[in-house]
């Protein structure tokens, strides 16, 4: 039998600590805001790294919440096996966790990184300008979920 509990618990660590890494990224970047191709050069400097560094954070916090924590919050939480993503958008959505139109923009977002990563600097930029007006609903949406459950599941989160 699976463990939806321990999973979930993993997850809310997971993203927690996720989302405090972002957090940085976004004290790091925000003196460059906003970020022009020239920021991308690699030998331009620092700023190159911080880019990229938020980039995978901005990422990995996606991948993290969408293959981990959703699921899980939403099986704990109905007692049932973990639900399909979209199902799973659906529940969270009906609970006010989260609009489902809005994260699949962020995850649009997510997934344009992956496409012009390297090819088109001007289109990078401008999907990393995006991202930054996004992040405070990622982080939003991260610690509704976080504080929801650990609310309802508090023997999980204590020592």
């Amino acid at each position: 039998m699976v463990d939806y509990g321990e999973r979930l618990k993993r997850a809310v660590i997971a993203t927690d600590r996720a989302a405090r890494a972002l957090q940085a990224s976004l004290r790091e970047i925000e003196p460059v805001r906003p970020v022009s191709p020239a920021d991308l050069n690699p030998d331009g400097g620092s700023t190159a790294s911080i880019c990229e560094s938020f980039v995978m954070r901005f990422s990995r916090l996606q991948d993290i919440m969408g293959a981990q924590l959703f699921p899980n919050a939403v099986a704990c939480l109905e007692m049932e096996d973990a639900p399909g993503s979209r199902d799973a958008l659906d529940r969270l959505e009906a609970w006010g966790l989260l609009t489902v139109s809005r994260w699949y923009t962020v995850r649009g977002l997510r997934n344009n990184f992956t496409h012009v990563y390297d090819e088109d600097e001007r289109r990078l930029a401008d999907s990393i300008n995006d991202s930054l007006l996004e992040t405070p609903y990622l982080l939003e949406v991260q610690g509704a979920i976080s504080a929801y459950v650990k609310d309802r599941f508090p023997r999980l989160f204590t020592a």
